[in-house]
């Protein structure tokens, strides 16, 4: 990161956010230092709102329609892609690949009740794949990996399948 980019990122304070004070905590930074996704919470609110920050652009929140505590889980090393996690009203677990180029998400998980849990592990350096984990009440925590073209898919079987490792993984 170069030192305006530091100096920018460091000089932005708080901003007002529903008329509360907020207060930004970066999570991840690009490769080259030049985006940085976080997640900033209410401290009268009780709310968490992710966001993007780059020099040229600043601070932007990342708003995900019909969720709420919005969390940056992960940065794609282009800076291209953050993996954001949050919950509806119901308390039902999300997961997306948030684009900042386009402001879109692709949705990587979405849960039926409010019993499943989900949380994100990691983005690849260009946001093509996510690797994420998911329990409900009744199961042990799953790994999975996510793209575009294939959806969800459980990390072992794609281990097996793809690459010829076998069961012994276990």
């Amino acid at each position: 990161m170069d030192e305006t980019a530091v100096a920018k990122f460091s000089s932005w304070g708080s901003w007002k956010n529903r008329q509360a004070r907020v207060i930004p905590d970066a999570e991840v930074v690009s490769d080259d230092g030049n985006v940085v996704a976080g997640t900033s919470g209410s401290v009268r609110l009780n709310d968490e709102q992710a966001f993007v920050w780059t020099p040229e652009d600043g601070m932007q929140e990342i708003r995900i329609p019909g969720r709420s505590g919005v969390k940056a889980e992960g940065l794609s090393a282009d800076g291209n892609f953050v993996l954001v996690s949050a919950h509806t009203s119901s308390a039902r677990a999300f997961l997306a690949r948030w684009n900042r180029l386009t402001g879109k998400y692709d949705t990587v998980f979405d849960s039926v009740d409010e019993t499943a849990y989900v949380w994100g592990r990691s983005i690849t350096s260009d946001g093509g794949v996510v690797r994420y984990g998911s329990r409900d009440n009744n199961t042990l925590p799953t790994d999975y990996l996510w793209d575009e073209l294939r959806g969800s898919r459980p990390t072992m079987d794609v281990l097996v399948e793809e690459y010829g490792l076998g069961p012994e993984l276990d």
